[in-house]
C-alpha cells in the first residue's frame, strides 16, 4: 500500500475549487452581453411606439403606405427601425394631431420634391 500524500494532484484541484467556491466563474461573458438577448426588450419599444404611430396615422386618417415613403425619405431608411427615430416621426405626427390636412399636404410635398 502506498501513502498518501497531502499535497497531492487530487486534493489540490479539490482545494482550489474550494477557495473560488465564494466568487462565480465566467461561463462565457462575451456571451452573456449579446445583442440577441438585449433585442427583446428594445423591441418591445420600437413595437410599442411604432403602433402607437400607425393608430394615430390611422385615426388621422393618413394612409400608411404613404407616410412610410414620407418618412423614409424627410427622417431616412432606418426611421422604423431606430427608437429615437421613431419617437422623433412620432412627436411630429403628434404636433399635427389637430390639423390632418397639414400633415397630409406635408406628406404630399416631401413626396412630389424631386430628390
Amino acid at each position: 500500500m502506498l501513502p498518501v500524500r497531502q499535497g497531492s494532484a487530487d486534493t489540490e484541484s479539490i482545494d482550489e475549487e474550494d477557495n473560488n467556491a465564494g466568487s462565480p466563474r465566467p461561463t462565457n461573458p462575451p456571451a452573456a452581453l449579446t445583442p440577441a438577448k438585449a433585442t427583446p426588450a428594445a423591441a418591445l419599444v420600437v413595437t410599442d411606439a411604432l403602433g402607437q404611430l400607425f393608430d394615430l396615422l390611422s385615426a388621422l386618417q393618413i394612409p400608411r403606405e404613404k407616410f412610410e415613403r414620407y418618412a423614409k425619405k424627410k427622417y431616412g431608411a432606418g426611421w422604423n427601425r431606430n427608437p429615437n427615430g421613431i419617437r422623433r416621426v412620432l412627436s411630429a405626427v403628434e404636433a399635427f394631431k389637430s390639423n390632418r390636412g397639414g400633415l397630409l399636404a406635408a406628406v404630399e410635398v416631401e413626396l412630389d420634391v424631386i430628390a
